[in-house]
């Protein structure tokens, strides 16, 4: 199999688990305990998704080259409730 590199977004949960996904691979998400865990898991998880994408005879898909994240923090006043 050849190599790819994908974007692999960590979603921070308080009091819960670690939500994981992949923008370029609709479908793909796990959870995992920790952010270690999940960084840990990340990349056998991707594999066997992967795999079972070409099994099934589906393209393997491409991270967009124009992707990109940015954090952006701006004020907004919020409506009183």
């Amino acid at each position: 199999m050849s190599k790819v590199a994908y974007t692999i977004l960590f979603e921070m949960r308080p009091r819960s688990a670690v939500s994981v996904t992949v923008p370029a691979l609709p479908g793909f998400q796990f959870k995992a305990a920790t952010y270690k865990a999940a960084l840990y898991q990340a990349p056998n998880r991707l594999e066997s998704y992967l795999k079972a994408l070409k099994k099934s005879g589906k393209a393997i898909p491409k991270e967009s080259k124009s992707f990109r994240i940015d954090k952006l923090i701006i004020e907004v006043n919020a409506p009183r409730a």
